[in-house]
């Protein structure tokens, strides 16, 4: 082992000092040039500068009006005419300044947006260069040295030298500066630089071995869309292009562009292949351009391709149905379950069980025998096939009828293989809080897919935390006992919507229902030990990809402190709020979320969520089911109004027993109207004396306020009676 690091080092040394004494060109072959990067990227941007400061001298001799007048200026300027379309800028009205600055804007973002491509197709980077520039390199360019000192040795220690650390050459004749020109050129004409031009110049260094490479870029004139018309296609296509019109992608007055015309021939094979044209293609759709009839514009006409085959331009509807069945483990059909116009295939065992009910399959399938074939429906379909979670693969198959001219009619084959039913995830986390608190958790879950024979999902998991304080605590020392969690989590998934009348809506969407139990131990070191149990029922309602609806009609959370600490109980008595939420409770929930996404091939994507959530006010309902308002009137005792001191007597007088023992505060008129006492000491004493002997105890006592009042000489008294008549 030391041989072999004491090897390593000093290949490593010997490296260095072959790479300080070698060049980076000496021994590459003859006819070869190094290419050390390029030098520049010229746009005649000096050029430009010039222009612009040459045309700033002139702006008195005038500009063009507006778009319109721009076109009639070219002829006019051609024919030798009327220059009279010419004004001065102070003569132009503000719209005519905006026409003016649009078509400036338009341009340029044309202009930026052929230099970037322009610039990708002539990158290329050179030996040792920095983050990828095609023109700033590492001044040590090891590989290179270690390339030329050891090129063509045939040691083993030098091959493996070699082979671990010399770079490969970069060569004028690896770049083809040729042929980067032509393709950059190529690209300023897909997007309307006509005639536009890239040329290349190899600049020798001091080295002739070494050259960098210069190019001239001249995009000259924007050509634009003029006319725009779709001519030759069928009776039907041309009827639906013409109700399409404004979802096209091309306009008169924009910049010519390959992309955009990509994008319009997309959308027009998208609009047949939903209309029913099964057998259209892109490449079905071309285009003519005439640059000739008005200088700087193209006449664009939209026309189908020669050669289209009949099948082309007719449009399918769908037929029956044929389902393939298979098992995980084995591939035969020995049953067949016919239904409507769908025919099942399967293999149902000894039983002849169907180990997927049709019913599940079929609420996938969002088409009807005798329906105009749409791309965009059978997508879905296969989409939602796939997320049934039952199937490993899943494929659909269209057949045509038969092999007649007349034919149009398509059958459905579908395939798929079952899936393994059982699934176990296993996963493990360490946490780290800024309370100081460390400790690894564990989860372990098992699935089991098409529980019911319906595309069900059960699922049960156990996990588990523990954590341990790496600090000390405020009493200045570590925990004893250190926190833990465990709990487990049973859920049952329906791939559609579980209640009365649901049928309909889960045809005509993706739905599922989803049933959850939790129950959740927990022991927080020092403070109290805990157990919440949890149950809910979620509806999840997506008539489209980019819309959900989720909804979860009840929820019904239990908390219950099972053990406390004199820390805890001192903390709660300070902290009324806090107290309320960790006593035990149920808490009873309902809640509604919309949530947006863009479609998936947009540029931005963007997701908006939109929830509604109730807690609470659930137990408010059952009380007025009951006929009985749950206001805050009727929440409070009267003891807590003004006929405090009316049910205190009351109470008092209906009392039969030997002693009476009351506990109150002095705060009847120390603090504000919510937080006064609604009774005072002469009030009880009266009602307590017509009963019997009375002796008061006093304590001092901090009052409890969550205001700013400061109360002072705060009592908790004890009155004790002994009743004379019991």
């Amino acid at each position: 082992m030391m041989k072999t690091r004491l090897k390593i080092y000093c290949g490593v040394i010997l490296c260095c000092g072959l790479a300080a004494g070698c060049s980076t060109t000496k021994n590459l072959p003859e006819e070869e040039v190094l290419y050390t990067g390029i030098k520049e990227i010229d746009y005649g941007q000096k050029s430009k500068k010039k222009a612009k400061k040459k045309a700033k001298q002139k702006e008195e001799e005038g500009v063009i009006t507006s778009l319109a007048d721009a076109y009639k200026a070219v002829d006019d300027l051609l024919t030798q005419r009327d220059l009279s379309v010419l004004k001065r800028k102070e003569e132009l009205t503000q719209e005519q300044k905006d026409s003016i600055a649009a078509v400036q804007r338009i341009e340029e973002e044309a202009y930026e947006t052929a230099k970037e491509e322009v610039d990708a197709a002539l990158a290329y980077a050179p030996n040792n260069a920095l983050f990828g520039s095609s023109s700033y390199r590492i001044p040590f360019p090891t590989g290179l040295w270690i390339y030329n000192a050891l090129v063509g040795k045939k040691s083993r220690f030098a091959k493996w030298l070699f082979d671990t650390f010399a770079g490969t050459p970069v060569f004028i004749s690896t770049v083809n500066p040729k042929t980067r020109a032509l393709v950059a050129q190529n690209t300023l004409r897909n997007y309307g630089y006509f005639n536009g031009t890239v040329d290349y110049e190899i600049l020798p260094e001091k080295n002739p071995k070494k050259a960098k490479i210069s190019y001239t870029v001249r995009p000259r004139n924007l050509f634009r869309l003029d006319s725009i018309a779709y001519l030759r296609f069928p009776a039907v296509g041309d009827s639906l292009i013409r109700e399409t019109f404004r979802q096209r992608t091309l306009f008169s007055g924009d910049p010519f562009s390959v992309i955009n015309l990509d994008a319009e021939r997309t959308r027009i094979y998208n609009m047949f292949r939903n209309s029913g044209y099964f057998y259209y293609k892109p490449e079905y759709i071309t285009y003519r351009a005439d640059t000739i009839q008005r200088p700087g514009f193209v006449q664009l006409q939209v026309v189908p391709a020669d050669g289209i085959p009949a099948s082309a331009n007719k449009r399918y509807y769908l037929g029956r149905t044929t389902v393939n069945l298979f098992n995980n483990d084995s591939y035969e059909l020995t049953d067949t379950l016919q239904f409507r116009d769908y025919t099942l295939y399967y293999d149902g065992g000894k039983k002849g069980k169907i180990p997927l009910r049709f019913g599940a399959l079929r609420r996938n399938l969002f088409y009807r025998k005798g329906m105009l074939y749409r791309q965009d429906i059978m997508s879905f379909v296969q989409q939602q096939l796939s997320e049934m979670n039952v199937f490993s693969t899943v494929n659909l198959k269209y057949v045509p009828r038969d092999t007649t001219a007349l034919n149009d009619t398509l059958d459905i084959e579908i395939t798929g293989i079952l899936d393994k039913p059982y699934d176990g995830e296993f996963t493990t986390k360490v946490t780290s809080k800024s309370n100081g608190q460390i400790g690894p958790g564990l989860s372990f879950s098992m699935s089991k897919r098409n529980a019911f024979r319906g595309a069900e999902k059960l699922k049960f998991e156990v996990h588990g935390s523990y954590e341990w304080q790496t600090n000390s605590t405020v009493q200045g020392r570590s925990s004893v006992i250190n926190s833990y969690e465990y709990g487990t989590s049973l859920s049952l998934d329906y791939p559609r919507l579980i209640f009365p009348g649901a049928r309909k809506f889960s045809r005509r969407a993706k739905t599922s229902t989803s049933f959850v139990l939790d129950a959740t131990w927990m022991n927080r070191a020092n403070y109290f030990g805990m157990v919440s149990l949890s149950a809910r029922a979620a509806y999840t309602y997506q008539a489209r990809p980019t819309i959900k609806h989720e909804f979860v009609p009840f929820r019904l959370d239990y908390d219950e402190l099972l053990s406390t600490t004199a820390t805890f109980d001192s903390i709660m008595n300070v902290n009324q709020a806090l107290y309320v939420s960790m006593r035990d409770q149920f808490v009873p929930s309902m809640r509604y979320t919309f949530t947006y996404s863009s479609p998936r091939k947009a540029r931005n994507p963007r997701t908006f969520i939109f929830e509604v959530k109730e807690s609470g006010n659930i137990t408010s309902g059952i009380y007025a089911a009951f006929g009985k308002p749950f206001n805050q009137k009727d929440k409070k005792s009267d003891f807590c109004t003004m006929k405090a001191v009316d049910a205190f007597a009351d109470l008092v007088d209906n009392l039969h027993t030997r002693y009476i023992v009351l506990s109150y505060n002095n705060m009847a008129k120390k603090g504000n109207g919510r937080s006064n006492a609604k009774m005072d000491d002469t009030d009880i004493m009266r009602i307590l004396e017509a009963k019997g002997r009375v002796q008061v105890f006093s304590h001092d006592h901090r009052p409890f306020t969550t205001g700013k009042s400061n109360i002072k000489n705060h009592q908790e008294r004890l009155f004790i009676c002994v009743c004379d008549n019991h």
